[in-house]
């Protein structure tokens, strides 16, 4: 590279940077001989502590033999990352310094001067972007403020990376959580299309979730659930909170439950609405035993209130559980839910009460 050119160096910097993908190894890389090619370095590399080594991430003509992962201790780059300063650290006469033992890139490439800057990630220092040459070598501001720039889209590079990284960790913990409860859940955008869903909810249209992503309840339900689905999905985004509700659901595989279904509106920062969150959870076995406990009170109110004689039953307190209505109309009362739960004094005058 010319160094006489600034505007050609400044041109080709531009385009590196804009050329960069989403392929976090390849753009390091990219950066890396970017950097080495406008200072017109023998070599260059990205170093970074992982694991309690010093690995290098980003190379370009790095030697043959070159040993990319190495104990720490004694490399000049890992230095540099451990210095108290942001500013690029110059070392030149290598041979003649304490790093010609310690550090082994230095002898045994007969490097002559060493260029580094330290490079921070979400303002920790994380590593270093060097350059090395077989020759002595002098910086110019240019060359200095071209390492700068280069090693702050290098720490960027790593933050978007880590930024990557925990949302995949976040999206993979949030479907383990989906994919192993056994609710049903969904989400729909604002259109009613389906974004996503788990196992469970799959087995309602009998579809995997690649084949029901993107559809409506109309591709799948009859006209009539479909229309009811979407009314439920209307009032919950004109809410602008979770409503819940009950409703029959039939399966595909011809399971017919009674589910317990809340649904959440989704909106952006903006309160557009995005979508509904839906959860459902099966109350059948609850529904069927509350529907069985129904049942067993109204055949025990049929037969109190057919027995040709006051009939009734207190708890522990003397509290009336269950009366049938001969009893409670011989008490002044229209009704046996006017006595339950009350005692005898509360029913009886005081004599009769005490009488009992």
């Amino acid at each position: 590279m010319d160094k006489r050119s600034p505007l050609k160096r400044v041109r080709r910097l531009a385009e590196g940077l804009s050329s960069l993908g989403l392929d976090h190894v390849a753009n390091i890389n990219r950066l890396t001989a970017l950097c080495g090619e406008l200072l017109g370095a023998t070599c260059a590399l990205y170093n970074r502590r992982q694991g309690g080594l010093l690995c290098s991430l980003g190379q370009w003509s790095a030697p043959p033999g070159f040993v990319a992962e190495d104990k720490p201790d004694g490399h000049i780059c890992y230095d540099v990352i451990q210095q108290d300063r942001d500013e690029a650290l110059l070392v030149r006469n290598l041979q003649a310094t304490p790093y010609a033992k310690s550090d082994p890139n230095v002898r045994t490439y007969g490097l002559q001067t060493y260029l580094g800057l330290r490079v921070r990630c979400d303002g920790m220092p994380v590593g270093s972007l060097c350059v090395v040459y077989d020759r002595d070598m002098v910086p110019t501001d240019e060359d200095l403020e071209i390492l700068t720039l280069i090693a702050v889209a290098v720490g960027n590079e790593d933050k978007r990376k880590e930024a990557e990284d925990a949302l995949r960790q976040a999206q993979v913990f949030q479907r383990t959580l989906a994919e192993n409860i056994p609710d049903l859940i969904w989400m729909k955008d604002a259109q009613g299309r389906y974004l996503s869903c788990n196992h469970a909810f799959e087995r309602l249209y009998g579809a995997a979730e690649a084949a029901i992503v993107g559809k409506t309840d109309y591709d799948f339900a009859s006209r009539e659930e479909a229309d009811f689905f979407r009314e439920r999905d209307r009032l919950a985004a004109e809410a602008r909170k979770p409503l819940c509700n009950e409703e029959w659901l039939t399966f595909s595989d011809g399971y017919k439950g009674y589910f317990e279904t809340i649904k959440t509106p989704m909106f952006d920062t903006d309160g557009v609405l995005l979508g509904v969150l839906g959860v459902a959870r099966d109350m059948t076995a609850r529904y069927q035993a509350e529907e069985a406990l129904r049942k067993s009170q109204r055949l025990l109110t049929t037969i109190l209130d057919n027995l040709p004689l006051r009939a009734w039953m207190k708890d522990r307190e003397g509290r009336f559980l269950a009366v049938n209505r001969l009893f409670a109309t011989s008490c002044g009362h229209a009704a046996p839910e006017d006595v339950m739960g009350k005692a005898d004094l509360d029913v009886w005058p005081r004599a009769l009460a005490t009488a009992s």
